[in-house]
């Protein structure tokens, strides 16, 4: 199997970490995971890498539309989810809810994990 393919997908599963093993493969692998490390390397953080995105999309030139098929798909999942929590963290502040609510950046695996109160909330020790 072609290892470019293999990760393409599983990123756009939203996979981000990936163990793996050389079992003398001789496709050259370093150089192909050097692709993914150097994209990784064009984003600065994650509000960059919205920007980065919505521009491309907004401005659709074909520089910026090129600037968007560089930029790596699990910087483009993780600018999306971020994107979502900070319309959902705005949106509860505006509301004043100041109890539990769903992390979908927490990284928990199962969703009840992702459970946790939002960052205003001044919770008192007694």
């Amino acid at each position: 199997m072609n290892l470019k393919v293999w990760l393409d997908h599983y990123i756009w599963q939203g996979v981000n970490h990936f163990y793996l093993i050389d079992n003398g493969s001789t496709d050259e692998p370093m150089n192909i995971l050097q692709e993914y490390i150097d994209k990784s390397a064009n984003v600065i953080d994650a509000p960059d890498a919205i920007v980065q995105i919505r521009n491309a999309i907004v401005h659709s030139q074909e520089e910026k539309r090129k600037k968007l098929n560089d930029i790596d798909n699990l910087a483009k999942y993780e600018a999306l989810q971020l994107s979502i929590w900070y319309i959902e963290m705005a949106l509860l502040c505006i509301l004043d809810f100041d109890d539990k609510y769903k992390n979908r950046c927490s990284g928990a695996l199962y969703e009840s994990d992702a459970d946790e109160y939002v960052p205003w909330k001044k919770i008192v020790l007694d």
